[in-house]
């Protein structure tokens, strides 16, 4: 919906400039910028505020950890407009109650159209540089998604192990499933704890790190031809072939996380 919004945008954009009537375009263009300018001190203007008041008059919030004045810069700077201010814009009827058209309609759309640009376009190419800029310290420390997968899938696993050690430990050699399924939650729970232990080396230098992660890439590119011919020898559903390409993209972004 927000590419189609876009999209009426672009196909809008000429009959509304033609539509200026008595306005020109560069006067279109210096008030969006000028409104743009307005909205984004405004927007300072209540995000400060909102944070720092409330640490001033209630105790409780004072226990809380601060912000600083960094958090609400970005936060700040976060307030892109965009659809919500098109369809408001959209909604200004083409005439009004007597017959007559609607007084400088054009004009606000346009320059809506330029408040959107300038917030959405500007200030988000920049936000990445800013925050980067920045060097906005975490507020809660959260573990790496690898390690969480890893440390999920051990809690789950050693579930599983200890139910049957408690309930079923005499079945184990009757029972060929039970035994293949304990075997199998067995070895992959040592696999994943050998893989959460690489994730926690504390004592792997920059360099191995590096070179690891060069060896693992490499793999990974050989894994996708393999993938490749996988996929002209015909033998394996397209559904299989991209399930497995996608495993391999994700094991990737995991190492790099500029891969796409």
């Amino acid at each position: 919906m927000n590419a189609m919004v876009f999209v009426l945008i672009g196909l809008s954009l000429p009959s509304i400039i033609n539509g200026l009537e008595e306005s020109s375009l560069i006067q279109g263009i210096k008030y969006g910028v000028i409104i743009s300018l307005v909205i984004i001190l405004i927007r300072f203007l209540w995000v400060y505020p909102t944070t720092f008041i409330p640490r001033w008059l209630f105790k409780s919030v004072r226990k809380e950890q601060s912000p600083g004045w960094k958090v609400p810069l970005v936060i700040g700077w976060t307030g892109m407009r965009g659809v919500v201010s098109l369809a408001t814009a959209l909604s200004i009827p083409f005439a009004l109650d007597n017959g007559s058209p609607f007084p400088h309609r054009n004009l606000i759309l346009l320059i809506t159209f330029i408040v959107i640009f300038i917030t959405l376009v500007i200030q988000g190419l920049t936000l990445p540089f800013l925050v980067k800029k920045l060097k906005i310290p975490a507020l809660d420390y959260v573990l790496p998604q690898e390690q969480q997968e890893a440390q999920i899938k051990i809690r789950l696993n050693r579930l599983a192990i200890n139910h049957i050690n408690t309930n079923y430990y005499e079945m184990i050699e009757r029972s060929n499933l039970l035994k293949n399924y304990y075997s199998q939650i067995l070895t992959e729970t040592e696999n994943t704890e050998n893989q959460l232990d690489i994730f926690e080396c504390n004592t792997c230098t920059s360099q191995e790190m590096k070179r690891f992660e060069s060896i693992l890439k490499e793999i990974y590119q050989k894994q996708r031809l393999a993938i490749f011919q996988m996929r002209r020898e015909k033998y394996y559903d397209d559904e299989e072939i991209r399930k497995a390409e996608l495993q391999v993209d994700l094991n990737d972004l995991k190492i790099n996380p500029n891969f796409h």
